[in-house]
């Protein structure tokens, strides 16, 4: 039986659909790279941050053959970058290519695969052609995630990149695809905390629909999840046991310049922002319980949901945890474009509010403070300034986390979800996937 006219219309428009989709992600993959290459050929050396010195200094280590986790304190993460870092030193000794050069080369890379995600992922989700108008403002000349690239020059961008990848994975896995998208979800988690062990935090967010899952799948997951980081630090803490001790198992970020321990600082001491480190170890493991029963006892979860979850797990820890990185925001800023991609209402103005604090205070921040700019001088140098200048955005972050968390809880209980996804998309909320065998 030949093909209806109908069916050929069908056809020809899906077909229109997918052209029309390549060539806005093709656009974007050239915009984002475009820009930041281009960032990076003109800003001068010197107004490079701290973080990429200290990255030539590691990798002037390694290539004298030594170990950085032994000789210096440089490093408070799991070997991964570690190992990036050796790879793009040993290239930069063979093609006279500046390290700093191959680090945002890098970087920029990691950034092509975020806004190709990230795209994929809102048209996934139903966002349609504004998926590549919102890709592209959110990422591709997001101002901030230039600068965290380029003149930043951290590797938080990879974290952000490992959300994205497991959300993304947990999203389709959610609707009833093959359990191998949930091991992927497992293993993009499983590098990420690899990268760094932020991304633990995620980890409630791989119970959704476990039960469709058998012990030998969830055997092969908690491996994924566990094995990568765990290998690597062994390795490490073979060659290195006290250092690393101290510097990775120990480590807390800096306190006293946002947030909580910020604010503690300023009005009660430095002590009480120090202190507070062992409170937040308690409130992070209870986050992270929490949120695992309440996933756990799901029977199915919403694509919104699990975006937002996501988010959520993620962006408490800036403003709350017991210290704090300007780079930090590049953990959770690709999901949250796409979780504002399918918000609306109070949510979304939230996030609009947030993103505009944001751009302010990091345009000021790159200006004024050494730690980010060593050109300049110490205007914003003392925590006690620097938690003032930065108490709009922890303010922002509380907005959103309040509002977030609102939402969620309405959306769950009451079925407010249809709503608070914004479904002008015209899609509902995910149903609950058929059994698996």
């Amino acid at each position: 039986m030949g093909i209806t006219r109908e069916g050929r219309t069908l056809i020809g428009r899906a077909e229109v659909v997918r052209r029309s989709a390549v060539g806005q992600l093709g656009a974007l993959i050239l915009v984002t790279g475009t820009v930041r290459l281009a960032f990076a050929a003109v800003l001068p050396p010197r107004f490079y941050s701290i973080d990429i010195h200290i990255w030539e200094a590691v990798s002037r280590v390694l290539l004298a053959g030594g170990n950085p986790y032994a000789t210096t304190s440089l490093l408070y993460y799991p070997p991964l970058w570690m190992q990036i870092l050796y790879v793009l030193g040993r290239i930069s000794v063979h093609t006279h290519i500046t390290l700093a050069h191959l680090i945002q080369v890098f970087l920029t890379g990691v950034d092509l695969v975020i806004v190709t995600l990230a795209y994929l992922f809102m048209r996934s989700l139903g966002v349609g052609k504004r998926a590549f108008w919102i890709a592209l403002v959110g990422i591709a000349l997001n101002p901030i995630s230039i600068v965290m690239a380029v003149e930043h020059g951290n590797f938080d961008s990879m974290v952000g990149l490992s959300a994205l990848a497991t959300v993304f994975a947990l999203v389709l896995w959610s609707r009833g695809a093959a359990p191998s998208i949930w091991l992927v979800a497992c293993l993009t988690l499983g590098l990420g905390i690899l990268t760094k062990t932020v991304p633990l935090i995620l980890s409630p967010l791989l119970l959704v629909s476990w039960r469709a899952t058998d012990w030998a799948a969830r055997a092969v997951a908690a491996a994924l999840v566990t094995g990568p980081a765990l290998v690597g630090v062994s390795v490490i803490y073979a060659l290195s046991p006290r250092q690393v001790a101290a510097d990775l198992f120990q480590y807390r970020s800096a306190a006293g310049y946002f947030g909580v321990s910020g604010l503690l600082n300023l009005v009660v001491s430095g002590q009480a922002a120090t202190a507070y480190s062992q409170v937040y170890a308690v409130i992070a493991l209870t986050v992270v319980v929490v949120a695992a029963l309440a996933v756990a006892r799901a029977r199915a979860l919403s694509d919104f949901t699990i975006v937002l979850g996501g988010v959520l797990l993620l962006m408490w820890i800036p403003p709350l945890g017991s210290g704090y990185g300007a780079q930090y925001i590049g953990w959770f800023l690709p999901l949250g474009v796409v979780l504002f991609a399918i918000s609306a209402g109070p949510l979304r103005v939230s996030l609009i509010v947030f993103a505009g604090v944001a751009l302010v205070t990091y345009g000021f921040e790159y200006a004024f403070i050494p730690a980010q700019s060593p050109s300049v001088h110490g205007m914003l140098s003392p925590a006690t300034v620097q938690t003032l200048f930065r108490l709009p955005l922890f303010l922002a972050y509380v907005g959103v986390l309040v509002v977030a968390l609102g939402t969620l809880f309405k959306s769950t209980n009451t079925g407010f979800e249809k709503h608070a996804a914004g479904l002008p998309l015209g899609a509902a909320p995910t149903p609950a996937p058929p059994d698996r065998p």
